[in-house]
């Protein structure tokens, strides 16, 4: 006998739903004790003896889930709307206050906007309709006709999800240390390098952005991106026009929209022979403009200051990935994604004010999981989706705009914790420091011969790049310069940067 799937590995297989993957799949074993194996990607998987066995009904599977699968509402939406109506009313009016039947009463009137034959209650405890020690949770409000403390990130029509492992939740509890250690930092700048440090963080914020894509931005793409994250911290509500004017400033003007895509598009690449290779199918320009107006309720409800009990980090990430995968516009997806970030943690006072903290740079720095953790979700949705080339246009064959709806951004929002720690303890510091050297170092060729601010530029440049000593290929840019001083002057970058003189010989 063969493991036979329970909750929600089994609701899938009975209705034919997607499989994107579940955090926690359940099996019952036809002989020994309970057997729990993890993943690589951390999904568990749980072989539970004959005791746990729920019963073959829908209803069984969908209790079973809720009590140890955890909250699935992707799965949960598409079961609840297919299973037959009278199997959840007669479990509802049979228990009527059991938390679990309670909550898929409710789901099921949150999730498809209809109402079950059955009355209101009036008695019994609320309880949350997701567990604060296993999610990350909302702001509650409560649903008096199943008393359900209703506590999810978002609306119906685009609610994701985070779950609370023990990684993320240490990294929740580690966050206001880490702004803390930005704010302190910043606070130790001198003056005259701060308002360089700064200029230096945004700049190289931009370029790291655009180098994620493999780009080279233009001298007034890099002023233009540099300006819309400054504004980021003015806290504007999104809108639109905000997306589009951010779209605008970063894209090349031939490339600049006014509105969302009205038509098809896919991230890929081409293969050797000139073959489409797809690993997103964004939503169809049909079902775009109601999936981005729900994101925009839920990014102005996720950044929020007052009553916010979401990690900004947490609610960064959830906002500026869904958009990824949502994928608006037709150029600079990707760039608004990370602006996004910005954006979020901005709204929320993440950080010290009007200094970027360069999250790029620490994306770069790990690109290889930045494309894994985009591709955790785009590529199971890709293998549900059924698609045909029409000459260069992707033509979608199925309405997929419900796998957005509900998706699991646990992996995105442990990552970019990950990413915020780098920015903060190694990126901004690096940059920082660099400049506090480079100005020792100045002041030390001044000290021994004037020169113009370019030469000086272009000398600590070559002397550090050769590990102490300029070559004798770039000796003649600095012809007025006797060897006495030219040593003198080597030896005063050497000792601001704690070079070890092995290229000086």
């Amino acid at each position: 006998m063969t493991a036979r799937p329970l909750g929600y590995a089994a609701l899938i297989v009975r209705f034919g739903l997607p499989d994107l993957g579940l955090a926690h799949a359940s099996y019952l074993r036809p002989a020994g004790v309970m057997v729990k194996e993890q993943g690589a990607d951390g999904a568990e998987r749980v072989h539970y003896p004959r005791a746990y066995d729920p019963g073959d009904r829908t209803i069984d599977h969908l209790v079973f889930a809720l009590k140890y699968d955890g909250v699935d509402l992707r799965v949960l939406r598409a079961v609840l709307a297919a299973m037959p109506e009278g199997e959840l009313v007669e479990a509802v009016i049979a228990q009527p206050t059991g938390q679990y039947v309670r909550r898929l009463w409710f789901l099921y009137e949150w999730l498809l906007g209809r109402s079950l034959r059955a009355p209101d209650l009036t008695q019994g405890n609320y309880v949350p309709l997701l567990d604060p020690a296993n999610y990350v949770v909302g702001s509650s409000y409560r649903s008096r006709r199943h008393r359900i403390a209703v506590n999810a990130l978002g609306p119906a029509a685009l609610c994701p999800v985070v779950r609370r492992t023990p990684r993320l939740a240490e990294q929740i509890a580690e966050a206001p240390a880490l702004e803390g250690r930005a704010t302190a930092f910043i606070e130790t700048v001198p003056p005259a390098i701060l308002w360089r440090a700064t200029a230096y963080l945004y700049d190289k914020e931009t370029r790291s952005s655009y180098a994620i894509e493999r780009e080279t931005p233009r001298e007034g793409r890099v002023e233009r991106f540099v300006g819309v994250l400054r504004d980021a911290w003015k806290g504007r509500s999104l809108s639109r026009e905000v997306l589009v004017e951010v779209q605008n400033a970063i894209v090349e003007a031939a490339y600049a929209e006014h509105c969302e895509r009205t038509e098809q598009n896919w991230v890929g690449r081409i293969g050797p022979r000139f073959e489409e290779e797809v690993f997103l199918v964004a939503p169809t320009p049909e079902a775009l403009p109601g999936l981005l107006d729900a994101w925009i309720e839920l990014a102005n409800h996720l950044t929020r200051r007052d009553d916010n009990p979401v990690d900004p980090v947490v609610g960064a990430a959830v906002v500026s990935f869904l958009f990824v995968y949502l994928h608006p516009f037709n150029d600079g997806n990707g760039r608004i994604h990370r602006w996004l970030l910005h954006w979020a943690l901005a709204r929320r006072g993440f950080g010290p004010r009007d200094v970027v903290l360069p999250v790029s740079a620490a994306i770069l720095h790990d690109a290889g999981r930045y494309d894994a953790v985009l591709e955790s979700l785009s590529r199971p949705m890709r293998a549900h989706v059924r698609t045909e080339f029409q000459g260069h246009r992707l033509v979608v064959l199925d309405d997929h705009a419900d796998l957005f709806r509900h998706l699991d951004f646990t992996a995105h929002a442990e990552v970019l914790h990950d990413w915020l720690a780098r920015a903060v303890d190694r990126e901004m510091r690096e940059e920082v420091e660099f400049l506090a050297r480079f100005d020792r170092a100045v002041e030390g060729l001044r000290a021994v011969r004037e020169m113009p601010d370019r030469q000086e530029r272009l000398f600590v440049q070559f002397v550090v790049q050769n590990r102490g000593r300029l070559s004798q290929r770039k000796r003649a840019q600095f012809a007025g310069v006797s060897d006495d001083e030219l040593a003198a002057m080597e030896l005063a970058v050497c000792e601001a940067f704690e070079l070890d003189g092995e290229g000086r010989g």
